[in-house]
């Protein structure tokens, strides 16, 4: 039963670091064939980042975000940003 308790207390922790976070998220996105670049802008997105501030950051244009995020969208089938965030929140945790 101790055996247990304290494995679960690993897992829970283990699964908590933020390097575990991202690796759970993307192998979630893989799931959905998002590319590497869509893959980079859906877990901006999901860490709440603005199309501007993800642009700013990966050396890219607002707009090639926006059209990122749409395709996103369609590859995920969720329609908005509410819809995205319930469907992969879950493994942000």
């Amino acid at each position: 039963l101790m055996e247990r308790l304290v494995n679960s207390i690993v897992d829970k922790y283990e699964h908590s670091s933020p390097e575990n976070k991202k690796e759970n998220i993307f192998k979630q996105f893989q799931v959905f064939n998002l590319s590497p670049r869509e893959r980079e802008v859906a877990y901006a997105w999901l860490n709440n980042q603005s199309a501007l501030q993800i642009a700013i950051n990966m050396g890219i244009t607002e707009g090639t975000v926006r059209n990122m995020l749409k395709k996103v969208y369609a590859k995920t089938k969720v329609g908005d940003k509410g819809q995205y965030f319930r469907k992969f929140m879950e493994f942000m945790n």
